[in-house]
């Protein structure tokens, strides 16, 4: 299924169609990502923000849509797990895709 997560309706749309094809999901692994290579002479307001809308907002709003959804379908439950990839390091050429998937390194650390 092809899905633009900076669209405010994705989290629940994916989640949805999980459920209505698989079942309740139990795990989510979020990988999707924005990504243009951008430097400190290209980096713009709009550069950013696309990066942000998909990496930061929609990673943020799928994890809290599954969340919700899990605690519905599986009450008292705390087997449900959501992992979170991301690749490391620092790159001078991707400032606005290691700036903000740094936000989803910051809220996965404390759950390690």
């Amino acid at each position: 299924m092809s899905l633009d997560l900076s669209v405010d309706e994705a989290p629940a749309t994916l989640l949805n169609k999980v459920k209505e094809t698989l079942g309740p999901a139990s795990i989510l692994v979020n990988n999707a990502t924005h990504e243009s290579p951008t430097d400190f002479r290209n980096l713009s307001i709009d550069l950013l923000d696309k990066h942000y809308r998909v990496n930061n907002r929609g990673t943020l709003m799928l994890s809290v849509e599954f969340a919700k959804q899990y605690e519905k379908s599986f009450q008292n439950k705390h087997e449900g797990r959501i992992i979170n990839l991301v690749s490391g390091g620092l790159d001078p050429n991707n400032i606005a895709y290691i700036a903000t998937k740094g936000m989803t390194i910051a809220i996965t650390e404390p759950y390690l």
